[in-house]
């Protein structure tokens, strides 16, 4: 027997003792144009994971880190505006592994925090999932944000539960770069 979509994602959020909501957008010019939001909200260590999913664009999936961790990154496919930008003196981080190097492009405030949390299953995650875009994390006054554009429908759940795993990693292994960092400093 099969599930409606929303009957999914309630049950996705259960599972992970979250919540589940949908509510629609103001309406556009002329009354038109209104869109349905569903919005996951997972709480995961001490923040949370919210999947953003609209009729009007990519999902979004972003984890709330409750501390500013005070490091920022972006991570993005390379193209070849990026190969000629790179020839005039692009600014990158390079982590070592060609076949990963030569994807994306990587800029960040710490070249040793990047390398770190691209653990091999960080990169063989983005590198299968290339049309995934602007992996970000950034730093705010109380807090950071990661934040993953995930260009795939809500209905593959294959790839939401993946989606899932891969953020919960990665929040690990800042978590962990930071915690270590700060007992450094202590």
């Amino acid at each position: 027997m099969s599930i409606s979509l929303n009957d999914y994602l309630k049950n996705f959020a259960k599972e992970r003792n979250g919540t589940f909501k949908v509510k629609k957008t103001a309406p556009g010019i002329g009354g038109m144009n209104s869109w349905r939001v569903t919005i996951l909200n997972l709480p995961y260590k001490n923040g949370e994971i919210h999947f953003i999913i609209s009729q009007a664009s990519s999902m979004k999936i972003h984890y709330i880190f409750n501390l500013n961790i005070k490091l920022d990154f972006l991570i993005y496919n390379e193209d070849w505006t990026d190969k000629i930008g790179k020839l005039l003196g692009l600014k990158e981080h390079q982590i070592g592994i060609n076949k990963f190097d030569n994807k994306f492009i990587i800029k960040g405030t710490n070249k040793t925090f990047v390398s770190n949390i691209l653990d091999k299953p960080i990169r063989e995650f983005l590198i299968k999932n290339d049309r995934f875009s602007n992996l970000i994390l950034e730093s705010k006054a109380n807090n950071s944000k990661l934040e993953l554009n995930a260009p795939f429908n809500e209905s593959n759940t294959t790839k939401m539960k993946e989606a899932y795993e891969f953020v919960r990693h990665l929040a690990d292994n800042i978590y962990n770069f930071y915690e270590k960092q700060t007992d450094n400093k202590t």
